[in-house]
Parts: structure tokens; C-alpha cells; sequence
């Protein structure tokens, strides 16, 4: 009888072993996730006429969106943008910014990331006429602080009105090979 109270009080001991283990790591792995809540992004577009200078090139462009993204923490993961604008093509960014501008090293998203995207504008029925995702996509940095990215776009047709853009922020981190998303739309305010 009492080996089988020593068996007993092992085997509870054990699994508090297990259960405060899962609690650290729990929290571990919790701290190094980004919630949305811990994101602020905004975001405006302008219709003009601009030039970027590029070496001894300048190219027009009509439509400049500016982008603030304000992170309340540093993250693992992967964070990326996504315009969506019908209307608009050749999404580029101007490497001689003044104001230090983010200046990504790279445009496009990986298939699985584009397809979510495509899920959520249909969820959410977001229209995205021909809008390529893989040359509208942004990776942004998961560090803390702000960040001030400007890109600009060409419009494909004048007389076409840009009806509701927004701007789809796309979370990723695989933890114990398991993918956990969120995402959040946000309207783009349009300037005159």
C-alpha cells in the first residue's frame, strides 16, 4: 500500500513538473508573438504627379502612399503589406527619400502568404481586381518603434476613380511547425 502512495505522489509530482514546463515555455512563446493590438498602422494615398530620381533616370509616377506602422514591441514572425489598389500597378520605392523613408530589400510575398491574402479579400469582399499580390507585397521589419515606408504607383487608367483602397497586414510565425496568422485591414485614407 504505501509503494503505491509513493507512485502516487511521483507521478503527481511529475505532471506538475509538465504542467509548470508548459507554462514557461507557454509564456516564452507568447512574449515573442505580436497580437494585433500591438500594431498601429496607418495609411494615406495622393494623386499628383511625381518624379523619382534614380541615377541619371527619373521615372512618373502617380499615386504616393504613405505608411505608418507603429510597433509596441519587438516580434519573431513575419509582417508584410499589402496594398490594395485597383487601378494601380508598378508598385516602386525611391531609394533617395529624404526623411529616412523604410526602404524594403525586397517586394513580394511567398505563395502560401498571397494565398491567405487572397482568402481574406474574399472573406472580407474586398475587391482586387488584377492585382497581382506577389509585386504589391511589403515585408516590414517586427521591430519595436515606428516605421515610415512611402512607395509609389502608376495608375493603369485615368478615367478609372481608386474606389476603398486599403492596406492588409499579414502576421506569420510557425511555432512548433504550426502556422499562426492574424491579419488586419485598414482603410487608406485618400488626400486631395
Amino acid at each position: 500500500m504505501k509503494k503505491k502512495k509513493v507512485y502516487i505522489i511521483i507521478f503527481l509530482i511529475l505532471i506538475g513538473i509538465i504542467l509548470f514546463s508548459i507554462l514557461i515555455v507557454g509564456n516564452k512563446i507568447n512574449d515573442s508573438i505580436l497580437h494585433s493590438d500591438e500594431i498601429q498602422i496607418t495609411a494615406k494615398l495622393r494623386e499628383d504627379d511625381f518624379a523619382i530620381h534614380s541615377g541619371k533616370q527619373t521615372i512618373k509616377k502617380d499615386l504616393e502612399l504613405n505608411i505608418t506602422v507603429n510597433n509596441l514591441k519587438d516580434a519573431k514572425g513575419s509582417l508584410t503589406l499589402y496594398p490594395i489598389i485597383n487601378n494601380a500597378n508598378r508598385l516602386s520605392f525611391n531609394s533617395y527619400e529624404e526623411n529616412n523613408y523604410y526602404q524594403p530589400s525586397s517586394i513580394g510575398g511567398s505563395g502560401f502568404l498571397n494565398a491567405r491574402v487572397e482568402e481574406i479579400l474574399r472573406n472580407e469582399n474586398i475587391e482586387s481586381n488584377n492585382i497581382d499580390l506577389s509585386l504589391f507585397a511589403i515585408p516590414i521589419s517586427g521591430e519595436k518603434g515606428v516605421l515610415y515606408l512611402r512607395a509609389y504607383m502608376n495608375k493603369k487608367n485615368d478615367s478609372i476613380e481608386l474606389n476603398n483602397p486599403v492596406l492588409v497586414c499579414l502576421y506569420n510565425i510557425e511555432i512548433f511547425g504550426f502556422d499562426f496568422l492574424w491579419h488586419k485591414v485598414i482603410p487608406i485614407e485618400l488626400e486631395k
